[in-house]
């Protein structure tokens, strides 16, 4: 989904400027018989429209297909492999989980968005003072939970007992606060892709900056979950001690209203991608960013139209509260 190109049995990135070659298609052609071969839940490929068009006129009586015709021929476009088909699709990524119908960073909410369809899965990291990474939003807790305090002052029994669910609805009243550990342990059996947001809250929590960042990468290394991770953040200091820790780890930058300095960000931190409020972009502001070749995706998308409008403007993916409304064809 996001980042540079990997290969390692799950991703495989072939998209560039140049054109394709006789020997380029081989390659891809025998990729796509590994994974026709291959009983794999998700498989994605990443080519330019015009090429996988090209490829699919050729070798159709070999794959069953569905191509988005009406995209520009040049415009990257994802592959995923379900049952028999492979199927060109942009990123849908649940934002929080399923949280338009279950409360937002839970164990439910994250597992009823994969029931539906969805390959990637947002959420929000912070510790306690335990040390123990949990998945919640805010620095306060009362919004979202039955207990007023702030998260970062709890330990791990005392998450135990919060109920993180009625606050939706009573018949959540089960949902805990979730560990890092337990949606990693999900991604993985899943092929789940993971966009971790690292959660810092400028004047409140800096002191946990570093640990924050430290810990989460320490425990996605230590269940080997790298190629499933995505980070992203809004704090600046907190991307530039990812960018310390790891070399590898792949991340893009959260924009709020402010954009007019994203270039200078991004030139700083050369992340993988940028990631911008629905309401900030233009078509202009999104072609400059293609232009620039970052990824780029916006959130908090709850419509297929302002979907269609955004991708039309050359925007990678969006980030939804309500993967439901989403054709699985978008996944």
């Amino acid at each position: 989904m996001f980042g540079p190109a990997i290969d390692n049995g799950f991703y495989y990135d072939f998209a560039r400027k140049e054109p394709f070659t006789t020997e380029d298609f081989a390659k891809i052609e025998a990729k796509m018989h590994e994974i026709v071969k291959r009983d794999e839940k998700i498989e994605r490929f990443v080519l330019p429209r015009n090429e996988a068009v090209k490829f699919f006129t050729d070798k159709g009586e070999h794959y069953k297909a569905e191509i988005i015709n009406d995209l520009p021929e040049d415009e990257v476009i994802s592959l995923y492999k379900q049952g028999d088909f492979i199927m060109f699709l942009r990123p849908v990524i649940a934002h929080r989980g399923f949280s338009n119908n279950y409360p937002e960073n839970t164990m439910i909410a994250f597992e009823k968005a994969i029931e539906i369809g969805a390959k990637c899965i947002e959420t929000d990291v912070t510790i306690l003072k335990d040390g123990t990474l949990v998945l919640f939003h805010d620095y306060e807790t009362k919004e979202h939970s039955n207990y007023d305090g702030i998260i970062n002052d709890l330990d791990y029994n005392a998450i135990k007992e919060i109920d993180a669910g009625s606050w939706k609805d009573a018949k959540f009243s089960s949902a805990r606060i979730p560990t890092l550990k337990e949606l990693i342990d999900l991604a993985k059996r899943n092929n789940t892709i993971v966009n971790l947001e690292l959660k810092g809250e400028a004047g409140k929590n800096e002191k946990y900056w570093e640990s924050i960042v430290e810990n989460t990468v320490k425990t996605v290394a230590d269940n080997k979950a790298e190629d499933l991770i995505f980070y992203s953040s809004f704090e600046f200091d907190m991307l530039r001690t990812l960018k310390k820790i790891s070399k590898s780890a792949k991340f893009g930058i959260l924009l709020w209203e402010e954009t007019d300095n994203w270039k200078n960000i991004a030139d700083e931190l050369k992340p993988q991608s940028m990631h911008l409020y629905d309401q900030t972009v233009t078509e202009k502001l999104a072609k400059d960013i293609k232009k620039e070749n970052y990824e780029l995706y916006v959130y908090t998308v709850n419509s297929v139209d302002l979907a269609n409008k955004l991708y039309s403007y050359g925007v990678d993916g969006v980030f939804t509260d309500m993967p439901d409304i989403f054709s699985k064809d978008l996944y």
